[in-house]
């Protein structure tokens, strides 16, 4: 069980306020247990100040008046009800209480939150593990029946009629190669599961390997060779088929050679085509909620390092960000307190192959001139996230620096916390186009980002009124020493 050095109740009439509370702050930052955070705080607060009563209510929060005050401070979960003569505290413990709980409230959100997180991660997990499962007892029902329907192609000696009947019936896509004439006969459902007719096709080697993704055909091709020399049992490959609208699916491809000559030599064979384009993207998509829960684990777990800043942190959020889109450039900033611009901590390297004539070296900062952000940043204005994959024909595709290299595809996310602007997450130039899912999840990063902003800026505000509180507290005692002389 974590426990609280003593110390910390141990109040004298001579006691410095601000370096006990920091000292607590800081110990409690390293806690995992909310309850425990709350006891020790409420506990330290009553000791430190006996005619001031604090606790913790769990609520929800549109019972909870949204001001951040005294008298009442909120997160998500829950809210600080602080009762008792506030009045007579000097000023400077009243803002000094202030900002403590309020800093205390966002550290019980955040460990809500990381409590969340692992929730999500051991759901998607075990998500991932029966769909795995699954897909694992599918192959191998797929791999049984293509060698079923190879036996019983041997067993009725080549009967084209009964054949054809059954794998017709079975939705399979048939194909048929004689090595020594070149020709490939195919039926019916091998064409359209391309979207083709069967006279559509041509009986060649050639029909199929031009419709087959040129990053797969290699692969394909070392699969059938294998077979062919006698390194594997069974052809088996999985690989992309353009069809006949321009898009691509999915093929499973099973055979195996089914006559050879006296020497060995292969003369036939012969396999199967299955769709399996729904199963590729029930894959895809949980490889990419795995991806997300854990790019969101590695943000929290930045945001909560005691040596983390705003600059470690958005090196982190980016590059989560570039992963999770494919971006090829990406740019992470926060506003600015005094200027307001919107001020890059961390941004993608550029190409040798693209050239940008902006300086690498240069402070990337878009300023709000004269009240607005420009371009593909006017987005900020309004803490509105949006993309666009014709940069050319957007209303505001403008606004880059002189030299910049051209933008094919945009998105930018502003990082908001409690309705304020903190930062954005800009990306650029997926190798694919942006969608609403990728919106989705770099919404999150950013908000994870805002929180961490907000965070920071709250602990610098602490740690400039401790500083005011030990400067007023040297300069009593020494108003006191000359006095006492």
């Amino acid at each position: 069980m974590q426990k609280m050095p003593p110390s910390f109740f141990a109040v004298t009439d001579k006691r410095d306020v601000a370096h006990d509370l920091f000292l607590l702050l800081l110990n409690l930052s390293q806690f995992s247990d909310r309850k425990l955070v709350i006891r020790v705080f409420t506990e330290a607060v009553g000791a430190l100040w006996p005619a001031l009563s604090l606790s913790y209510v769990a609520v929800t929060p549109p019972d909870i008046p949204t001001a951040l005050n005294l008298d009442t401070v909120k997160n998500n979960y829950g809210a600080f009800m602080i009762e008792g003569e506030i009045d007579v505290l000097p000023p400077q413990e009243q803002k000094l209480l202030s900002n403590a709980v309020s800093l205390l409230a966002l550290l019980l959100e955040r460990l809500e939150q990381q409590q969340q997180l692992q929730n999500s991660k051991q759901m998607l997990e075990n998500e991932v593990a029966v769909r795995t499962k699954e897909l694992s007892i599918r192959n191998r029902e797929l791999e049984n029946e293509v060698v079923h329907r190879i036996l019983v192609e041997e067993t009725l000696q080549k009967s084209e009629k009964q054949l054809s009947f059954v794998l017709e019936g079975s939705q399979l896509g048939f194909w048929d190669w004689n090595l020594k004439t070149d020709e490939v006969r195919r039926n019916e459902r091998w064409a359209l599961m391309l979207g083709y007719t069967l006279d559509d096709i041509e009986f060649t080697t050639k029909q199929w390997s031009d419709f087959v993704h040129p990053d797969d055909i290699d692969h394909a091709w070392r699969a059938i060779r294998d077979n062919l020399e006698g390194r594997s049992a069974l052809y088996r490959a999985e690989y992309r088929m353009r069809t006949k609208d321009g898009t691509y699916r999915w093929i499973l491809d099973q055979a195996k050679v089914v006559e050879r000559d006296a020497a060995g030599r292969p003369l036939r064979m012969s396999g199967t085509h299955t769709d399996i384009t729904e199963r590729k993207q029930a894959e895809a998509r949980l490889r990419r909620k795995s991806a997300i829960n854990k790019a969101q684990a590695d943000i929290a777990s930045a945001l909560t390092r005691p040596e983390s800043s705003i600059v470690s942190l958005s090196e982190v959020v980016h590059r989560c960000a570039l992963k999770i889109t494919e971006s090829a450039y990406g740019l992470v900033s926060s506003i600015d307190p005094k200027t307001q611009g919107c001020v890059g901590s961390s941004r993608s390297g550029v190409r040798q192959t693209e050239m940008c004539l902006v300086g690498l070296d240069s402070r990337i900062c878009f300023p709000k001139d004269p009240a607005v952000f420009a371009g593909f940043w006017g987005g900020l204005n309004r803490n509105q996230p949006f993309y666009t994959n014709s940069p050319d024909s957007y209303p505001a595709s403008s606004g880059l620096p002189p030299g910049h290299i051209p933008i094919k595809r945009f998105m930018v996310v502003p990082a908001v916390y409690q309705g304020e602007l903190l930062g954005e997450i800009a990306l650029a130039n997926s190798k694919r186009d942006y969608t609403e899912e990728d919106l989705a999840a770099v919404q999150v990063f950013a908000n994870l980002f805002a929180v961490a902003v907000y965070r920071m800026r709250a602990i610098e505000e602490l740690l400039k009124a401790k500083d005011s509180a030990e400067a007023a507290s040297k300069a009593k005692s020494e108003f006191l020493a000359n006095m006492s002389h």
